[in-house]
């Protein structure tokens, strides 16, 4: 990542950004100067990276106060909507404050990094991003050529989908399996019951999900189950084991 990172905004050092509070450059006494240091008022690409680690060496060393005034440093120069250096500050400060929430639950919350996490979208929305973003596309078609592969002499199949993707997978496996020459499989897919906290976050849930999936299997005459799993605090909470023997 770190590579990544650097490889990236060594690309783009070309845009700089005006720091108005100069005297945090030469202060000896401020903590922030020395990840400042070298920057001489003007933060370049270069001086952006060598800020977004040292805010990753503060919160490794349960530096608090360092991380806190490198983020609002960074907080300065980030903007999902600004050249390439300012998008990646951006992602980069995302990651670094939910890294620091988990060290410092009480750690600054920046201008609309909630928000961001927050906002819930549609199937339909995430449909159309899964359609846009190529390594979605290629990543789903590997996996489901290696799963047709696998079950090809199976009449029934049984997945456990514990991916954060919404199902969004399942759609073109339908699609293949019911092309199949010997007939569709009796497919099964299980979910768990709820998702990591990570974006995209659906505004439905997985059960209306599953309707749709139920409805288009329907439409390409495959047999089609749709299950979640019981939530971890119910009395009636099933093992992984005993739900795979079903």
């Amino acid at each position: 990542m770190v590579t990544a990172m650097r490889t990236e905004l060594i690309a783009n050092a070309t845009t700089s950004f005006p720091f108005q509070n100069s005297s945090l450059f030469n202060n000896p006494q401020s903590s922030l100067s020395g990840a400042l240091k070298g920057c001489l008022g003007i933060l370049d690409g270069a001086c952006i990276e060598k800020l977004l680690l040292h805010c990753a060496s503060a919160l490794e060393s349960n530096d608090g106060t360092l991380a806190q005034q490198v983020m609002w440093v960074l907080n300065n120069i980030a903007s999902m909507v600004g050249d390439s250096n300012q998008r990646l500050t951006s992602w980069f400060l995302r990651a670094l404050i939910s890294r620091a929430s988990k060290i410092c639950p009480t750690s600054t919350n920046f201008d609309g990094i909630s928000t961001f996490q927050r906002r819930q979208i549609s199937v339909t929305e995430l449909a159309g991003y899964v359609d846009l973003i190529p390594w979605h596309r290629f990543g789903f078609c590997a996996s489901n050529s290696a799963i047709f592969k696998t079950i090809e002499a199976y009449s029934k199949v049984h997945i456990l989908d514990f991916s954060i993707t919404h199902c969004m997978q399942w759609p073109t496996f339908i699609d293949a399996v019911a092309k199949r020459p010997e007939g569709p499989p009796s497919l099964r897919i299980t979910v768990p019951p709820c998702r990591p906290p990570v974006p995209p976050l659906l505004n439905v849930s997985a059960e209306e999900v599953g309707l749709r999936l139920r409805n288009f299997a329907k439409f390409r005459d495959v047999p089609f189950e749709f299950k979640v799993i019981d939530d971890p605090s119910s009395s009636s909470h099933r093992s992984t084991d005993e739900i795979m023997c079903q």
